[in-house]
Parts: C-alpha cells; sequence; structure tokens
C-alpha cells in the first residue's frame, strides 16, 4: 500500500529557476527563500514526502567539516520549516570514494541528521549496499523507531555503475531497511520492467516495502546541459503503474518537476489501481551443477588444458579424450596465460563440452574484458552448456612473455569480476547460474594477506579455491592452514590442490626463473639436472605423489595441470589420485 508520496527533482527545479551555485546546496545558505519555494511548490503538487536539500552534504564535496554541518543544518531546518503535515526525509546520496572512506562519509552526515533530529532517512542513487551498513547501524542504535530507505541506481540491464546487480542489492538491503528500491538513471517504464520482475527474482517479495523514484526519461545532452523530456502525463501514466504493484513509496527524480508530482499523484489517486500481487510466480527449475553435486566422498580430478595457438585443435581435443578415458571428472581451460594469446577459452570449453560431453572449467580473466564483454561471452557460453568457471585477474603483458603491442586492460579486479557473475546468476543466470571459481596462491609470501583475499573472495561469490600448483613444504603447511581457518570461520568453500609435474630440469629452472609464484625446491632442481628421460619422470611423478599424500586431507580434489604437452604425466597423476582413492581405508 502506498504510504510516501515523495517529491520530484530539487536540481531539475533549482535550475530552472535560475538558481546560481553550482553545487545547489550551499543554496541552503546563499539562497534560503528559493530552497524553501521548491519545497512548497512539490508538496502543494501532492507530495507527502519530501527530501532535504543535502544530496551532495558529505565530506567528499564539503571537506571543511563546519561548512558541512552548515549546509545540513540549513537544508534539515528549511525542509522542516515548511513541511507541514509532509514527512521530512534526510536525503543522503552517492558518494563516490573508496567503499572505507565512502563508509566513513556516510557514517559522518548520518551523525549530523541524528543530532539534529532526524527520524526519516534515505540513503539514494546508490551503486552498492556494503558502505551505507555502518551508517544504517548508527541510526538504529540512537534514534526510536527511524524510516530507513536504500535506493540504488541501476541502468537498464539492472547493474549499478560498479556492476551490482539490483536484485542483489535489494535483497540485501530489505532485511535491515524499511524500505529498498531503485531512483535515478532509467526512465519510468525501464524502472517498471525491473520492478516487476522483483516478485519472480526474490518469492516472496513484499511490494509494500519497494521504493521507487525513475528519472522523467533518459537525458539528452543540449549544449552541454543534460536535459529531461517534459512529459508530465506519461511519467504520470508510469508511476502510476509503479504504485499499482504495491510500492510504499514512490516519486521522481532527475528531470521531474513539480508539474511531473501533480500529474501523477492526481492518476493515483483518481484509479486507485488494485495492486497486482507478484509473490505467486512459479520458477522454473534450475539445473544442477556438476561441482556443485558432486560427492566429495572422494576427491574430484580436474586436468588443466591449453587452448591451441593457432588454429589446429588436434592435439587440444586429443588430450581430452585421453583424460576423460583415464578418469578424470573435469577439464579446465586457460585463458591466454603468460599473456600469450590462445583461442578463447569460453568457446574451447563450449567444444569439449558438445564433443565429449564432460564437465568444463574454463578460466576467465578480466584482464581484457569489460562488463559488456564478460556479459556477452558468458550468455554464448551459457547457451553451450558451460556452466562454471574461475575467476582470475590474468597475467598482464607487461609481465612474463610480452605480447608486442598489447596493453593489460583491467576494467575491474579479480574481486569485481567475482561479484559481478555472482550478481549476473541472480538474474540473466537464474535459472542456470554459474559456479565460481577462485585463485588460491598458496606460494604467497605474505600469506596472511592472501588469506584474506581469499575469504574476500567467498564473500563475493566464489565456492571454490583452486591453488597454483605445490612444489614446496611451505606451501603445504599454507594450504593446511587455509583448511583449519575455514573451520574456523565456519567458510564452507571446496578447495582444489593444483599439482604439476616438472617435464625435466630446464623446464624446473624456468619455471622457479620466470614464472611469478611459483617456487621450485633447488633439490629437486639439482636431482633433474642431470637425469635421463627415464629417471626425470621417475623423479617428478614421485615428488607429485608426495606433494599429492601430504595436501590429502586438507582439499576437496586435484588440480593437475602439465607443462610441454606432456599430456602422459597427467594421465598418470589422475591414476595414483584415482587409485589411492579407491584403496584408502
Amino acid at each position: 500500500m502506498l504510504k510516501y508520496k515523495f517529491d520530484g527533482a530539487f536540481g531539475t527545479l533549482y535550475a530552472e529557476l535560475g538558481g546560481r551555485e553550482t553545487i545547489c546546496e550551499l543554496a541552503n545558505i546563499t539562497a534560503p527563500e528559493m530552497v524553501t519555494r521548491i519545497h512548497y511548490e512539490y508538496i502543494s503538487a501532492g507530495a507527502n514526502a519530501i527530501k532535504t536539500n543535502t544530496y551532495q552534504a558529505n565530506s567528499l564535496v564539503f571537506p571543511d567539516g563546519e561548512q558541512l554541518r552548515d549546509v545540513i543544518s540549513a537544508g534539515w531546518n528549511l525542509a522542516n520549516a515548511v513541511s507541514g503535515t509532509a514527512q521530512v526525509f534526510a536525503d543522503i546520496g552517492n558518494i563516490s570514494a573508496e567503499p572505507r572512506e565512502a563508509e566513513d562519509m556516510y557514517l559522518e552526515s548520518a551523525k549530523i541528521f541524528c543530532e539534529l533530529g532526524a527520524k526519516n532517512f534515505l540513503f539514494e542513487t546508490l551503486d552498492d549496499f556494503e558502505p551505507i551498513k555502518k551508517a544504517i547501524e548508527y541510526i538504529r542504535g540512537c534514534v526510536d523507531a527511524p524510516v530507513i530507505i536504500a535506493s540504488f541506481a541501476v541502468a537498464q540491464d539492472g547493474y549499478t555503475r560498479i556492476g551490482r546487480n539490483y536484485v542483489r542489492l535489494i535483497s540485501q538491503a530489505i532485511e535491515p531497511c524499511d524500505y529498498a528500491g531503485l531512483n535515478c538513471i532509467c526512465g519510468p517504464s525501464v524502472m517498471l520492467g525491473l520492478a516487476s520482475r522483483l516478485g519472480e527474482l526474490l518469492p516472496g517479495f513484499d511490494y509494500s516495502r519497494l521504493s521507487v523514484m525513475p528519472n522523467a526519461s533518459y537525458p539528452a545532452r543540449q549544449n552541454g546541459r543534460m536535459t529531461f523530456a517534459n512529459n508530465p502525463d506519461y511519467f504520470a501514466e508510469k508511476l502510476s503503474e509503479l504504485a499499482s504493484l504495491g510500492a510504499g513509496a514512490v516519486g521522481g527524480c532527475c528531470g521531474t518537476t513539480p508539474k511531473h508530482i501533480k500529474a501523477a499523484y492526481e492518476l493515483i489517486s483518481s484509479n486507485a489501481p488494485a495492486i497486482i500481487s507478484k509473490t505467486d510466480t512459479v520458477l522454473t527449475k534450475k539445473s544442477q551443477n556438476f561441482f556443485k553435486a558432486f560427492d566429495y566422498s572422494r576427491k574430484l580430478i580436474a586436468v588443466e588444458l591449453n587452448p591451441p595457438l593457432n588454429c589446429d585443435a588436434s592435439f587440444f581435443v586429443d588430450c581430452a579424450h585421453r583424460f576423460k578415458a583415464v578418469g578424470a571428472d573435469a577439464l579446465t581451460v586457460t585463458d591466454s596465460p603468460l599473456a600469450r594469446v590462445r583461442a578463447d577459452a569460453l568457446a574451447m570449453s563450449a567444444k569439449l563440452k558438445r564433443e565429449l560431453d564432460i564437465p568444463v572449467l574454463p578460466h576467465l580473466t578480466c584482464r581484457d574484458r569489460n562488463r559488456i564483454a564478460v556479459k556477452g561471452a558468458l550468455l554464448a557460453a551459457s547457451m553451450d552448456g558451460v556452466d562454471s568457471l574461475l575467476a582470475i585477474t590474468g597475467d598482464s603483458p607487461d609481465e612474463g612473455l610480452r605480447a608486442d603491442g598489447v596493453k593489460a586492460v583491467y576494467n575491474m579486479s579479480s574481486y569485481g569480476l567475482i561479484s559481478y557473475i555472482d550478481s549476473l546468476n541472480t538474474d540473466v543466470f537464474s535459472e542456470s547460474p554459474y559456479y565460481i571459481a577462485a585463485a588460491l596462491n598458496v606460494n604467497a609470501t605474505n600469506f596472511k594477506a592472501e588469506l584474506e583475499r581469499a575469504v574476500k573472495k567467498i564473500s563475493q561469490g566464489a565456492s571454490m579455491l583452486m591453488t597454483q600448483a605445490i612444489f614446496t613444504r611451505q606451501s603445504v603447511d599454507n594450504l593446511k592452514l587455509v583448511r583449519s581457518e575455514f573451520k574456523r570461520l565456519g567458510i564452507d568453500c571446496r578447495i582444489l590442490a593444483g599439482v604439476m609435474p616438472l617435464a625435466g630440469y630446464k623446464n624446473a629452472v624456468f619455471l622457479a626463473n620466470e614464472v611469478g609464484g611459483i617456487s621450485i625446491p633447488a633439490e629437486l632442481c639439482e636431482a633433474l639436472r642431470d637425469a635421463s628421460p627415464e629417471q626425470t619422470r621417475e623423479i617428478s611423478l614421485r615428488f607429485a605423489e608426495d606433494i599429492i599424500d601430504s595436501v590429502w586431507d586438507c582439499c576437496d580434489g586435484f588440480y593437475v595441470m602439465f607443462p610441454l604437452k606432456r599430456a602422459e604425466l597427467a594421465e598418470a597423476l589422475v591414476e595414483y589420485i584415482k587409485d589411492k582413492d579407491e584403496n584408502r581405508v
């Protein structure tokens, strides 16, 4: 049931009335009469809830603490002086700073409002939920029965500027807040489409706690300024449809004026549309993912394949057949390791899925793709039955084997990539979500930091960790530490231990000296120095088997790699793992 009928855009009307301040929040001090007039016009148009003119009132925009307090205090007092029976909401807009800095800034603004006596709070145009959590906790702790709204700004695909999905954000915010929803960026029709899907994507969603405040339209740029459609009747029609979903709070954002608000609330009152229930949608049954459903009473065995460097995929496909025949459970496919261009990992994984009907787990780097490329590639791969991947940063062409003329393009970090895919799982891939694996560097010098990174990756959506190749006792101890820490923290995450037999002395020396993150014991290199081919195979396999034995009790499976096309070495390790599993008591 509609409870709050909010005002429209303060800045739009301020500009129409000839406001001179570039930062319109300064008008609280320099032009209080104009601020009062704007509030009054929206209340006269039918709004029963108004926002303070404090959207940008934070320490990023106003680093002078005294000035910030003056701007917020003036905005609060002006809104309350004219509000009458309308509810006044302390407006705290999006803060585009690093998450920890933004967290402190949101809290600072919230504290000032609390000191002034605010009871209603609107956090709007957000691109993430995490940074406002401390501010919400503070408000709950010092204000008796506050009303808190968290509103997110998403594009027409449902994602915020930093790649967060609106369904996930609303589901995170709806419990600690009284209302959660959307505002800005989208016009009313697109926002109606997004809001209409919430009942399907969040079964049981309570629409009475939804807040929606669309723009008048998508903006157009004229003479360097953003302009919006003058469309009060159209806006009114769409806002009325949003209200008919059962939304508890509606209003307008950029481009909306008192004309838009008046037309909307008159239409809503006259139509009094019946509330359309969206909570009884029958969901399609999700497909079962191999890695999620695997019986981990035995060790999972995944073998890594490098895609071809040219158009000849014969060795790649032949190896896949060999590993399936020897008993590998799944195949993983690398994404241009060492920044040396190979055939696309997702496409080659789809090929294996089609031709061999074997579970695949392609690597997906964020080195060469922005969000558009990632989503497009995942859509195509999903159509071919690929539903698992290893999300990693990817080797830079500025390191290791340099790719001539190529520069790394990182649109997001590995954390961002994991979080983005996890968000896509709630929407685009809800019927067949991607199972997300992440990398765990057990060879890291500062392993405490690496452990913290692993926990963060899991919090972003990773369900499995895959280590780099393990060669040292320190790496074994690090993996054991991970398992014990996860148990202590109550973290449920699968771990695949990486093992790689060496091809020989030159291979060992190269890996030890030219590939970052891999440590080869000096005694192993020395043992291989003058060994014959038969001796090399024996030494390498016995060493890898010893690593397998050492980490057996602290991993859920093994991630087998092989160098220099020596597939027979990987086959031998697959057989060793299977035999050990079958013969253990």
